[in-house]
């Protein structure tokens, strides 16, 4: 998704809750955009949030005439993500892409960006103060399901934990996107082996059309959560739906959708007993306010949902 253990566990997370799983793929400047997502977290302590974020498909751009820091990318960047860490039940985990391991991304370019997220420790937000800029965790976007790939995000995720010192952090959170089931249950169970998560299913709500093409490219299952099971959007193996993860976006008509439609999609997808889930009615996560969507109806409904 592009837009722009051994494993320790979130020490406040509660059991068997379903928590919001944020691709934050939105720049600070867009200030009402990321106030929400503050005002959400904070409204809604029962909740976990992981924010994933996402400056420039990745932590750095040294081609942007803004870059200013080699971890930490610039003011408008360590300010913010400063505020999110401020924020005592939320996680900001760190985007990488790894392109399917389909050649245009190296091995040693992902490591780089993995290595330059656990270096983002603390830098100068815009007044010049020192701002906790750490990075909890690896959203590993494009992961493939091919069992020929399995070595290559094996190397990942154990480097990943190795540059986080995951084994002794107090948040550490590695997350593959793969947005779909792995086909053979038996390697899904081996892929789910190297991560706290697993995304399963990103998709759109909207039905298919030229509108919608460039967001939601074909083929794709438009979202409902009746169909989850038949359609493969979840584990095959019943006892991975812990560590499954759903995210859906362009939550607008057709089908039918309003504030009730989605929080009783959301109640239904929360029954399954999933670690997590976000919808969004941005097409590619780029606000968090367009509504139905947004992230405080979102958050609303999956802390109401909760068993």
């Amino acid at each position: 998704m592009r837009s722009f253990i051994p494993f320790v566990a979130f020490a406040g997370a509660a059991i068997a809750r379903v928590n919001i799983m944020l691709p934050l793929y939105v720049h600070p400047i867009h200030t009402t955009d990321w106030n929400a997502v503050v005002e959400t977290v904070n409204a809604h302590k029962n909740l976990h949030f992981y924010l994933v974020i996402n400056p420039a498909n990745g932590p750095t751009d040294r081609n942007d005439p803004f870059f200013q820091f080699e971890h930490g990318y610039n003011t408008d960047w360590t300010t913010a993500v400063a505020r999110l860490n401020a924020l005592e039940n939320a996680q900001t985990i760190g985007y990488v892409s790894t392109s399917y391991n389909n050649g245009s991304r190296t091995r040693d370019a992902v490591v780089a960006d993995i290595d330059n997220w656990s270096q983002w420790k603390t830098e100068k937000d815009r007044d010049g103060r020192p701002a906790n800029i750490s990075i909890h965790g690896i959203w590993f976007d494009e992961t493939s399901v091919a069992e020929k790939d399995f070595e290559f995000y094996k190397d990942l995720t154990s480097h990943a934990r190795e540059a986080f010192g995951a084994s002794s952090a107090p948040q550490y959170t590695a997350v593959l996107n793969t947005g779909v089931r792995p086909p053979n249950p038996t390697y899904e169970r081996d892929l789910f082996g190297l991560a706290d998560v697993v995304v399963t299913r990103e998709t759109c709500w909207q039905n298919p059309s030229t509108s919608n093409a460039g967001a939601c490219p074909l083929p794709y299952e438009p979202y409902n959560a009746s169909t989850l099971v038949e359609s493969g959007g979840l584990p095959s193996n019943v006892d991975l739906y812990a560590k499954a993860s759903i995210v859906v976006h362009y939550v607008r008509p057709d089908p039918p959708v309003d504030t009730a439609i989605l929080a009783d999609q959301i109640k239904r997808t929360v029954d399954f007993g999933i670690h997590s889930l976000y919808f969004t009615s941005a097409e590619l996560w780029e606000t968090t306010v367009l509504g139905p969507a947004t992230v405080g109806a979102v958050a609303q409904a999956v802390d109401v949902a909760q068993p």
